[in-house]
C-alpha cells in the first residue's frame, strides 16, 4: 500500500461504516430525507473498490471526499428545512 492508498484506507477507517449507516437510519427514522452515497458496508469493499475503479490516488481522495460531502450537505439541508421553523418560531407548538 502506497502513502496515498493509505490516505484513501484512512478516510474509510476513520468512518466506522455501519455506526454511520445506523445514524443515518435514525435521521430517517426522525423523518429527514437522507440518502446514503456510501453503499459500502466494510471498510475493505470501499478501499478495494477505490483501488480496483480509480487509478489515480487524487481520483479515489476525490471520490472519498464527495461521498461525505454529499451526505453532510444532505444532513444539513434537513435540518435546516425541519428544523429552522421551529428555531424561528413557527413550528407546532409554539407560542407566540
Amino acid at each position: 500500500m502506497t502513502n496515498s492508498d493509505g490516505k484513501v484506507f484512512q478516510y474509510f477507517k476513520v468512518t466506522n461504516l455501519s455506526s454511520l449507516s445506523s445514524q443515518i437510519e435514525d435521521l430517517q427514522d426522525e423523518g429527514l430525507t437522507i440518502e446514503n452515497s456510501n453503499t459500502f458496508h466494510t471498510l475493505w469493499e470501499g478501499y478495494n473498490y477505490c483501488k480496483s475503479k480509480l487509478h489515480e490516488s487524487a481520483s479515489r481522495g476525490r471520490y472519498v471526499h464527495y461521498l461525505y460531502q454529499n451526505l453532510g450537505c444532505q444532513i444539513e439541508m434537513a435540518l435546516y428545512k425541519n428544523y429552522s421553523p421551529l428555531l424561528m418560531g413557527e413550528g407546532p407548538g409554539v407560542r407566540v
